[in-house]
């Protein structure tokens, strides 16, 4: 009709013939799609979180990049050792042709001291036959000319031999330097490059099949999703197309009016009454009956008078769904109540739509509902979505697939006198942006990204999120207790999440990272404001994370790999080259905040799940100075407190710090601890330098006298009870030796004692120790044998002795310990596969054997003491 429309039924209900219901089924279909489309959605976010997560995460969990630098350390160092090991062998080729020479100018003094014997013999034969004085005169003086030339010759001969023996020297030294690299340390750097080869490999397996198991899964059931979706949304647009096409039973210009004065329904559950009304729809019922259900398709806008139904009310329209005009009170009174708007809104942002509901579903473009009372929602949906209830919102059952989403928006504003949700059955929500104020609050999202305006609850808050959390910049998250669980980032790395939380703060993230500042502080009395009581900071490149109090809202970690470049410009730079060329340097890193902080902060640095329990040594240095501790690994991470942010090296395992002030000498390329002046009779150009320079550096070796080692000299029994006794840190002992032949307050004494008292040594019966014997070579690596036991250390390696000629005359008592000592490379023979076992051991040879001892045992590390710096927190 043209004007208004009052249809009366005075006994049942008013219904149509009609049996379609074209909107339900577009509003049905509406919601699969918006269901299904959130699906899709989280699965493409979700496959952007996880790509990031392999890409940038989990290789720092997974300690690659100190395997990386593992791997280029020792890749470098194995370059340089086979560099060295070629100059090694262009010196000795350049000598061997020296020593051609040499050779050749010896046999030419040699031909030449031979021909002066010859004239001088020749002359003094001829001498015997002269008579004449004057002749005698002559012949004399001839020979006395001819003598000195035989001298002279013989000392040129001598000269050249004397260069012959210095050749021969220099060239066998060159090539036990090419043995030593070929048999030693090439092939140890070779192991060492392998092991981190093969290190770096597991890594990047397991991170391909991470690439396998996570993104390339997930990204096959986005594209599963994403079709599914497509084709939902299809049948959705077909199925709304539809539905604005058909016909509605009752049309009018003016206001409808419906009236079933004996009680009844408007319409069916299974077959809505059509209608399109310009005017307001007034639905009413006689005295004392009522409606027992409302079933509603409006052909454009709808706007409701006031009505009461007890029971549920369906209502679909094309157009918005709202109050009469100029109408601000209750709309809907009913129980359960589902309204879809299919090309409107619903209510209003200025009034929203108030309904006296226990169950809600409702579909528009914007949603603005009231509710004056407890609200059950089974599914919701709009680009903006704002509920108001007072009383509790709780979780119903929600309609469609996918991921059964309660709410879906992109905007999304929940008010509540109550709480929203339960920790049984939180609200499932599907959205981009969200505000919210209640007492408690539970709530599961499942959007890619989920920004936090604000939210404002006394009581519990817990966040399930699908996809990150990130700050909504409007006051964030103010609670007394606060659980976030999150599949990807809670927080940014360049703005941190921000929340007020005085109790329990619980964040976790599966594959993202954490960058979070709790702004909560206690109130002792005076002052007040805000300041930051927890923040925690995630580097994402390497997975360091830096927390604490004192950071304000804008601090950021920020982290550099550092790698040597040859350029050293101080003395702490060259010790940290040398480490890092040795392969003890797994991480380098500079670790800043790009603003100052009051107190302490926790550094985490993660290197790998491989390291779990050991203890690691860290340097931390700056300014030309160095700091050094010791932290264990727990959960892949170093963890440890600072009040100075600064560079760290973490060192292959721990390390025993041992200051040296003195000189150094360049010795192949190499800071050797000692100066060459030190002891005469030990040059750099001496087989055994380094190895003297540093038990002299260390105080485990000394000279036998001002300015003499000895080197070739033969070392006693007590003098090696001595040297391993200043290795153990010459602890204090007590009582007298058992030995008739260790003198009480010599030099060696308490050295022997504390030998003795450890199980070490043994002496000759029971009385003698032979303090002053030669030690023989199995002697010296039964006695380190020894120490290593009653040091806990791993003494299992043992090799087969079968391939030197004198294996056989290795005493028994010395047999299990020689083939410990050359499996671990402290005895490697002498000329032609011979250990000679009896040989008396001279000084050098103790020296050397010690070095390499302390490289595979004790892990002392010297250390200029300039550059360290004496306490630091």
């Amino acid at each position: 009709g043209g004007g208004d429309v009052t249809l009366i039924a005075e006994n049942g209900d008013i219904t149509e013939t009609d049996a379609a219901d074209y909107m339900a089924a577009a509003t049905e279909a509406k919601i699969k799609a918006s269901q299904a489309r959130s699906a899709a959605d989280l699965a493409a976010a979700q496959v952007i979180i996880l790509q990031n997560y392999v890409n940038n995460i989990l290789p720092g969990l997974l300690g690659r990049p100190a395997a990386q630098q593992s791997l280029d350390t020792a890749e470098a160092n194995l370059a340089a050792a086979r560099q060295e090991l070629d100059n090694i062998k262009a010196l000795i080729t350049a000598a061997q042709e020296e020593l051609i020479d040499i050779q050749l100018e010896k046999q030419l003094a040699d031909n030449d001291l031979a021909a002066a014997e010859a004239d001088l013999a020749q002359a003094i034969a001829d001498r015997e036959g002269l008579t004449d004085p004057d002749e005698i005169a002559e012949q004399d003086r001839l020979i006395a000319e001819l003598q000195e030339a035989v001298e002279a010759a013989r000392l040129a001969a001598d000269s050249k031999q004397k260069e012959l023996d210095d050749k021969n020297a220099e060239i066998a030294a060159l090539k036990s330097q090419e043995s030593e690299m070929e048999t030693v340390t090439i092939p140890e750097l070779t192991r060492i490059r392998n092991e981190a080869k093969s290190t770096l490999d597991g890594i990047d397996a397991q991170l391909a099949q991470a690439q396998t198991d996570l993104v390339d899964s997930k990204a096959a059931e986005r594209d599963s999703l994403k079709a599914t979706a497509q084709a939902l949304e299809a049948i959705a647009a077909a199925k709304l197309e539809e539905a604005r096409r058909s016909a509605t039973t009752i049309t009018t210009e003016g206001n409808l009016n419906l009236q079933v004065l004996s009680g009844g329904a408007i319409g069916r559950e299974d077959n809505s009454l059509g209608i399109t009304a310009a005017g307001t729809v007034a639905i009413t019922t006689g005295t004392g009956t009522c409606i027992y259900g409302l079933y509603l398709e409006s052909g454009g806008d709808l706007y409701l008078a006031p009505v009461t139904v007890d029971g549920e009310v369906l209502i679909d329209s094309i157009g918005n769904i709202k109050g009469m005009t100029g109408h601000q009170g209750t709309v809907i009174t009913a129980t359960n109540v589902a309204l879809s708007s299919l090309g409107g809104d619903i209510g209003a942002a200025s009034l929203p739509l108030l309904v006296n509901v226990d169950r809600l579903t409702a579909v528009g473009e914007e949603v603005y509902i009231k509710n004056l009372k407890d609200l059950t929602i089974d599914t919701v949906a709009g680009s903006t979505v704002s509920i108001e209830v007072s009383g509790n919102i709780a979780a119903g059952s929600a309609a469609g697939e996918g991921n059964g989403n309660n709410i879906m928006a992109e905007q999304l504003n929940l008010q509540a006198s109550g709480s929203i949700g339960s920790e049984g059955n939180p609200l499932d929500i599907d959205t981009d942006q969200i505000t919210v104020e209640s007492k408690d609050l539970y709530l599961e999202n499942n959007s890619g990204k989920l920004q936090i305006n604000s939210i404002n609850v006394p009581g519990r808050t817990d966040i399930q999120a699908a996809g990150s959390v990130v700050d909504g910049g409007a006051g964030n998250i103010r609670s007394s207790n606060l659980k976030i669980s999150a599949f990807g980032d809670v927080g940014q790395s360049e703005d941190s999440f921000d929340v007020t939380i005085p109790d329990t703060l619980t964040i976790t993230t599966s594959y993202g990272s954490i960058n979070l500042k709790n702004w909560y502080k206690p109130y002792y009395g005076g002052g007040g404001g805000r300041a930051v009581a927890e923040v925690i900071i995630t580097d994402p490149k390497t997975g360091v994370t830096v927390s604490g109090q004192g950071l304000d809202e804008q601090t950021e970690v920020l982290v550099t790999i550092n790698a040597p470049d040859g350029q050293d410009s101080d003395q702490l730079s060259k010790f940290i080259s040398q480490l890092a060329n040795q392969g003890m340097v797994m991480l380098n890193y500079s670790i800043t905040l790009n603003r100052s902080f009051e107190g302490s902060v926790t550094v985490n640095i993660p290197v790998g799940m491989e390291f779990e329990g050991k203890t690691l040594t860290i340097i931390s240095y700056q300014d030309g100075k160095m700091y050094v501790f010791d932290a264990t690994v727990r959960e892949g991470m170093l963890s440890f407190e600072t009040d100075n942010l600064s560079s760290y090296v973490v060192l292959d395992q721990q390390y025993t710090i041992i200051p040296y002030h003195g000189e150094y000498t360049q010795v192949g390329g190499k800071e050797v601890p000692m100066g060459e002046e030190q002891f005469q009779d030990v040059k750099a150009d001496h087989w055994y330098f380094t190895a003297v320079a540093y038990m002299h550096a260390l105080k485990i070796m000394k000279g036998v006298a001002e300015g003499w080692f000895e080197p070739h000299g033969t070392a006693t029994r007590s003098m090696l009870a001595t040297i391993l006794y200043r290795l153990e840190g010459s602890p204090k002992v007590s009582g007298n030796s058992n030995f008739t032949d260790v003198e009480t307050g010599s030099w060696y004494a308490d050295a022997v004692l504390w030998a003795d008292s450890r199980g070490i040594i043994q002496g000759y019966g029971n009385t003698l120790f032979g303090s002053n014997d030669p030690i023989t070579r199995e002697q010296l690596v039964v006695f380190l044998y020894r120490y290593s036991m009653i040091k806990g250390r791993d003494i299992s390696a043992s090799s087969d002795l079968s391939g030197f000629t004198d294996s056989d005359q290795i005493s028994d008592y010395a047999m299990e310990a020689m083939k410990w000592a050359v499996a671990l490379g402290l005895i490697q023979g002498k000329g032609e596969n011979n250990l000679d076992p009896l040989a008396f051991a001279s000084r050098a040879e103790i020296a050397v054997i010690m070095q390499r001892y302390i490289d595979i045992y004790a892990k002392v590390l010297l250390v200029d003491d300039d550059l360290l710096e004496v306490s630091r927190t």
